[in-house]
């Protein structure tokens, strides 16, 4: 069923849904009369909503490796930067290493026609 990262998007939006399947207002969308608001408007706000919130815990673990990072530091700690990012590269979300990924082959790509061409 297509790659990682669609796959991720489908789960995130069929978890969204369920949400508002699981409360109160499963009678409204399971009503075709009456889930044209809930489909139109509140649904695409809630996935907005939660995608907000997915970035703001990945904003504070970074924020908070990175203090801990600098506390090992200064405390001249055996552990450095290499076992550090082999840490964060370990921890990185799906849509975050599929992104890593299209991103190196692209690289990898352009750099393997600047040779060819030359």
């Amino acid at each position: 069923m297509g790659d990682q990262l669609k796959r991720d998007q489908l789960e995130f939006l069929y978890d969204t849904v369920k949400i508002i399947y699981d409360c109160a207002l499963r009678p409204r969308l399971v009503d075709p009369d009456q889930n044209k608001h809930l489909i139109q408007n509140i649904i695409p706000q809630m996935a907005a909503y939660r995608a907000i919130l997915v970035i703001t815990r990945i904003i504070q673990r970074k924020m908070t490796e990175k203090k801990k990072d600098r506390e090992r530091e200064e405390a001249g700690s055996p552990l450095r930067k290499v076992k550090f990012e082999e840490e964060e590269e370990k921890k990185d979300s799906v849509e975050e290493q599929i992104m890593k990924k299209r991103v190196e082959d692209k690289l990898n790509t352009s750099n393997a026609s600047n040779f060819s061409d030359h």
